[in-house]
């Protein structure tokens, strides 16, 4: 646990936006994990980035059903700030769930696509080409330190 705390906490938090959601849903996965361990199966690193990656989507889909508008992914991009790191963290704001998510588990993480694509089910080719439009989308939308 105190290997993957941080690191799947980061993970959620460019997921879904919010501290306080990321931690619950961190603690979610943890206990996940101790019920998979007490069952005798394996948990892998891959399996703690799929059940967190799963227990936001979870989150999304409640959200959304209260709230019609989904203001929890409204985000507007403030310009003209010298700290790069926060222009980069604006941008990311700007940018679909889907795509946050990709970038981070590539740029951040440091998963290879075929990693990736077992943890979200799909096929390398279509991480590969995820990846390749978010950060067609991240370059469309940041505009970097003033």
């Amino acid at each position: 646990m105190d290997r993957y705390e941080r690191p799947l906490y980061n993970f959620l938090l460019a997921l879904v936006r919010d501290g306080d959601l990321a931690a619950d849903c961190t603690q979610d996965t943890f206990l996940r994990a101790y019920e998979n361990l007490g069952k005798g199966k394996p948990v892998t690193t891959s399996w703690l980035y799929t059940v967190a990656r799963n227990r936001a989507m979870d989150e999304f889909r409640r959200r959304r059903r209260l709230e019609p508008t989904d203001e929890a992914l409204e985000h507007q991009f403030v310009e003209h700030h010298a700290d790069e790191t926060f222009a980069v963290q604006a941008t990311l704001d700007q940018l679909a769930p889907h795509d946050r998510e990709v970038l981070y588990l590539v740029d951040v993480a440091g998963f290879k696509t075929d990693e990736i694509a077992a943890m979200l089910g799909l096929q390398a080719a279509a991480v590969r080409q995820r990846l390749s439009r978010a950060r067609e989308r991240f370059r469309a939308v940041y505009r970097g330190p003033a």
